[in-house]
C-alpha cells in the first residue's frame, strides 16, 4: 500500500471521488434493500434514475464544500459536519430529482436509510483512512514522548503530536491527583 502514500495529492483526491461514485450508488441500493427486504429487478428499474443520479449530484456537492479538499491525514471529527452537510444535501437534491421526474410511488424511507448509511459510509471510510494513514507513516520510526502535565495544554501539545510524523506521545505525567490515570 505504499504506492498510495506516495500518489500527488490529486491522485488521492480523483481516487476518493471514484470510489465515492462506487460505494454511494451501492449504499443506495442497499437502502432500497433494506426498506423494501427484497432486491429485484423490478424495483431497481423503478429506482434507477435516482441510482445513476447519486453519484452525479454527490460528487460535486463533496467537491464544493470540500470534502475532496481536506488533507486526511489532519482531519478529526469536525469533519463529521461537513459529512453530515454534503449527504443531506445530496439526499434533498435526490428528492428534487424523484419529484421533478414524476416518480411514482417512491418510499421516502429509503431516502431516509440511504441518508443514514451515506453518513456512516462517507464518515466512516474518511476516519478509517485517516487511521490507517497515521499508521503506515514510518512505523517504529516515531520518537515516544512523555508530556509534563495533563491539564488542556498538555491535551493540545498531545493533538499537535498525533499528526506528527516524528513523535508518539506514549504517556501524560502530572503531580495533580485528579488529572492521573
Amino acid at each position: 500500500m505504499q504506492f498510495l502514500l506516495d500518489l500527488s495529492r490529486f491522485k488521492k483526491q480523483l481516487i476518493a471521488a471514484l470510489v465515492d461514485a462506487v460505494c454511494l450508488p451501492l449504499t443506495f441500493i442497499l437502502a432500497i434493500w433494506l426498506r423494501y427486504d427484497t432486491l429485484d429487478l423490478r424495483l431497481l428499474n423503478h429506482y434507477a434514475v435516482l441510482i445513476i443520479a447519486t453519484p452525479i449530484v454527490s460528487l460535486p456537492i463533496f467537491t464544493r464544500i470540500g470534502l475532496y479538499r481536506a488533507v486526511i491525514r489532519y482531519i478529526d471529527q469536525k469533519i463529521i459536519g461537513v459529512v453530515v452537510l454534503g449527504v443531506t444535501l445530496s439526499v434533498l437534491s435526490l428528492a428534487f430529482i424523484s419529484v421533478m421526474t414524476h416518480i411514482a410511488e417512491l418510499s421516502r424511507a429509503v431516502f431516509g436509510i440511504f441518508w443514514a448509511g451515506a453518513i456512516l459510509y462517507v464518515g466512516a471510510s474518511r476516519l478509517l483512512e485517516r487511521a490507517y494513514l497515521l499508521g503506515a507513516r514510518r512505523p517504529g520510526l516515531r520518537t515516544q514522548v512523555a508530556i509534563y502535565g495533563a491539564g488542556t495544554s498538555g491535551v493540545q501539545l498531545a493533538n499537535a503530536l498525533r499528526n506528527s510524523p516524528d513523535h508518539l506521545c506514549a504517556i501524560f505525567i502530572d503531580d495533580n491527583k485528579n488529572l492521573q490515570g
